[in-house]
């Protein structure tokens, strides 16, 4: 009941407390948490939404939002960093060094084809000015 409230008054950084506690009491798979971090990001609460893909990636490989975790938390910590106008170039540094390690864990999948067009696109073309690298990932 207490998860739902705090859902309801869109106060997710509770709600993803509430989350986390019934998933390790009741040996949940991460679903609860999953479909929180998605309605954050939705809410645009981009430091929640990358709080709770972090958890999903810090239960493991074995776990089905592994890899859904890594990929979501990128695209929130990257909305995060650019929705503020006050970011460095330490933050978008850092960012792509997430990225590119993520994307030679995922290898050349097709589940990873949304990210590197991201990276490619909004890291190298968009901020880091480098088209002949963004040419190459896309």
């Amino acid at each position: 009941m207490l998860f739902w409230h705090s859902i309801q008054r869109e106060d997710f950084s509770f709600a993803l407390t509430q989350a986390k506690s019934f998933d390790r009491r009741f040996n949940e798979d991460g679903t609860r948490v999953f479909d929180l971090a998605s309605l954050a990001m939705s809410n645009e609460d981009y430091g929640v939404a990358a709080e709770a893909y972090s958890y999903l990636v810090s239960k493991g490989t074995l776990y089905p939002y592994y890899y859904s975790g890594k990929i979501g938390y990128l695209q929130a910590r990257f909305l995060e960093i650019t929705g503020s106008l006050d970011y460095t170039d330490d933050d978008l540094n850092k960012l792509e060094k997430e990225y590119v390690q993520v994307l030679q864990e995922l290898g050349n999948s097709p589940s990873s084809l949304p990210l590197r067009r991201d990276y490619a696109k909004l890291r190298r073309a968009y901020y880091f000015h480098d088209l002949p690298m963004a040419i190459e990932y896309t």
